[in-house]
């Protein structure tokens, strides 16, 4: 029968079987082989441990640390509360009610499963394992490491979130906080996120469900990154054959894609400083006639490319407000209206669909620097 236990040390071992109410351990508890504990009271005070093919049934833990190794599995019915939480070696945790940890580490093949609101003060640290979490999580910094997988609702993060290998990150909620950085091959799909800084290298695949907003993003080494809402950033560099693509509002203060890097915007443009498409890159604008794209400068360097197609297509036009300095190739689709300043610099290309039109106000007239300048 079950029964409240009071005792420094217990340890299980072997085939043990124990079934407790509430238990107060001030030093450690160990459970290892084949044994079972199962408590239907509260467990407080202990360093807890189990390892082998053990089994733990909890109702609820207030102890200094809960350390899980080769294969043991603990169900927790409430709440968990440790200094340090450990899983690994293909261990498995699963906690119904809220988890509250100063840090967490599961590694190797181990499970974690927080089904209620995780709060850890200083970090978790994912390397190899699986970490499952309908509940919102709360921590400074957080870490993925090897092929680890990461399924969230909303997370908040005060310093930092580190994807890398060959990681999985789904978030059905919204990030908001971390400087965010992923690696590798590494793949983010995020319900939207508001952060300080967006870092993507070497093959990550990040998609933003509804909006991004963050004051640097920064796309290099073959990384994608995808909105399908709004995004809102200070500064956007793309790469080394990176990828961009905006299927909503761009907002931002400078953007620069470089060496083969590409840029697809589908919704308005509004640039505060420059847009800057060169080394061997592409710039796509499909915005709307409807919207408008603004800038203060744009540069189409040497051997980069931009192409003008709104959707739908439309004859409608954009008309291109400040400085536009062409020493690559820009193919247009549509009607343009520079208003601002253009100019042709040797060596550089304007094509044009033959139903649409190339118009530029009498005050600011097109610039071309050379007859080594082709307008088809």
């Amino acid at each position: 029968a079950s029964a409240d236990v009071t005792a420094p040390t217990v340890t299980l071992d072997g085939t043990s079987s124990w079934n407790t109410a509430t238990v107060e351990s001030t030093e450690s508890i160990s459970i290892s082989g084949q044994s079972t504990w199962i408590s239907t009271g509260a467990v407080t005070g202990a360093a807890i441990s189990a390892s082998g093919t053990s089994t733990l049934i909890l109702q609820g833990v207030t102890c200094t640390s809960l350390t899980l190794n080769t294969a043991a599995t603990c169900t927790m019915t409430t709440s968990l509360s440790a200094t340090s939480l450990s899983v690994t070696q293909g261990a498995s945790l699963s906690v119904t009610g809220t988890v509250t940890a100063s840090a967490l580490e599961a590694s190797f093949g181990s499970t974690l499963t927080t089904s209620g609101a995780v709060t850890l003060s200083t970090s978790a640290s994912i390397n190899g394992a699986t970490w499952m979490s309908p509940g919102n999580i709360v921590a400074p910094t957080v870490s993925l490491l090897s092929m680890s997988s990461w399924y969230t609702a909303a997370v908040q993060s005060t310093q930092s979130i580190f994807i890398s290998g060959q990681s999985t990150w789904i978030s059905t909620g919204a990030v908001t906080g971390a400087a965010i950085s992923a690696s590798g091959t590494s793949t983010l799909t995020l319900q939207g996120v508001t952060c300080t800084s967006l870092t993507l290298d070497t093959g990550t695949t990040c998609t933003v469900v509804t909006s991004l907003s963050t004051t640097d993003l920064s796309a290099t080494s073959g990384a994608t990154c995808t909105v399908t809402g709004t995004a809102t950033v200070s500064t956007a560099e793309l790469q080394s054959g990176s990828s961009w693509t905006v299927m909503g509002d761009v907002t931002a203060s400078d953007v620069t894609i470089s060496t083969g890097s590409t840029w697809t915007a589908k919704g308005a443009i509004a640039v505060s400083g420059d847009i800057t498409v060169g080394a061997s890159s592409t710039a796509v604008f499909s915005t709307p006639t409807s919207k408008t794209i603004t800038f203060s400068k744009l540069s189409v360097l040497p051997q980069s490319t931009l192409i003008l197609q709104p959707t739908p297509a439309s004859t409608s036009g954009y008309s291109l407000d400040g400085i536009v300095n062409i020493a690559g190739s820009v193919t247009t689709y549509t009607t343009l209206h520079f208003v601002g300043t253009p100019y042709l610099q040797s060596g550089s290309t304007l094509t044009y669909d033959p139903s649409t039109a190339l118009t530029w106000d009498i005050t600011t007239p097109l610039t071309v620097d050379d007859n080594n300048v082709g307008i088809t």
